[in-house]
């Protein structure tokens, strides 16, 4: 991570999406943890031309792992595409709709597009339920809330 953000600081990260000297092998179990944090790095650095890329590729490599997903749609926001933002942060949370992040993620697309009902609808049930977690279920022994 310090050898990637020293090239964001000389401005040489640019110049490491398209040269593909850190290009992982397909078939290396660790090309998903190098693509993942390429990617974090590319977002952090404001490059999403070179982030999208990292990020299809680390779809292609997991496409059951809802980050590509969650990645690649704060990066299609950045260039101004609301709909593969909304699409690919919706597919996060079919992937894993337990995780927080996941299941946030579209509700935070649709306020960037500007949809805010559908934000909304998106992030209700996801509330009630963690709020359901956090309390715990107080119920009497006949069923009644406590």
């Amino acid at each position: 991570m310090a050898f990637l953000m020293r090239l964001q600081e000389t401005g040489d990260l640019a110049r490491v999406g398209p040269a593909r000297r850190l290009d992982p092998d397909s078939h290396d179990r660790r090309s998903a943890g190098l693509l993942n944090l390429l990617g974090r790095v590319f977002a952090k650095a404001k490059l999403p031309v070179e982030g999208l890329d990292v990020a299809n590729r680390l779809v292609a490599l997991q496409p059951e792992k809802p980050f590509g997903h969650m990645l690649g749609a704060a990066l299609h926001r950045r260039l101004g595409d609301e709909t593969r933002a909304i699409r690919g942060a919706r597919r996060a949370a079919i992937l894993d709709p337990v995780s927080f992040d996941a299941t946030c993620s579209p509700a935070t697309e649709y306020c960037h597009a500007r949809e805010f009902e559908a934000a909304v609808r998106r992030i209700s049930p996801v509330a009630a339920d963690r709020s359901r977690q956090a309390l715990g279920d107080h119920r009497e022994p006949g069923g009644q809330p406590s």
